[in-house]
């Protein structure tokens, strides 16, 4: 028998709960490896937070993948990035409200960050298309290629 709807409101917020936890913690351990190494803010996020973060929904959408389901592991990218922004991301930041009252958030590096963005979205929908919207070898090592271009922008030259 099918799961009722209770059940399934229960579990995905409960998912989320964890989702979000564990997220904090990885946060808080970026932050002890920073004070500890000094190791930059900037490349701890865009490395050990956002693999952390991301890494179970890799694993699941190549499982797919290679199950022959390639619109399902698409779309679980997609849906599982903006799940993280919008309930992982938000809840971390609605428990250091609560703890600490107001958050203010940096946003000096704005301009950038919209920069990039639009450059690695115009390369991926670009590099997509290019092969009729199927992703070859040569295109994975141009994303890591971008990506690793942007992590030494982001932490080296900023």
């Amino acid at each position: 028998p099918a799961p009722s709807l209770t059940r399934l409101l229960v579990a995905f917020f409960a998912s989320m709960a964890w989702l979000s936890g564990t997220a904090y913690v990885v946060c808080l351990g970026s932050d002890v490896i920073n004070r500890r190494w000094g190791v930059p803010q900037a490349f701890l996020g865009l490395t050990l937070v956002a693999v952390g973060t991301s890494w179970p929904n890799l694993m699941a959408s190549v499982i797919t993948a290679r199950d022959g389901r390639g619109a399902i592991a698409v779309s679980n990218a997609l849906g599982s990035n903006v799940q993280n922004v919008f309930f992982v991301l938000a809840g971390p930041l609605w428990v250091s409200v609560l703890l600490n009252g107001s958050y203010v958030a940096d946003g000096s590096d704005i301009l950038t960050s919209v920069l990039w963005m639009g450059i690695t979205l115009a390369f991926t929908v670009a590099a997509v298309a290019y092969e009729g919207f199927r992703l070859k070898c040569w295109a994975g090592w141009s994303f890591m290629a971008v990506y690793a271009a942007y992590l030494v922008q982001a932490t080296v030259l900023a």
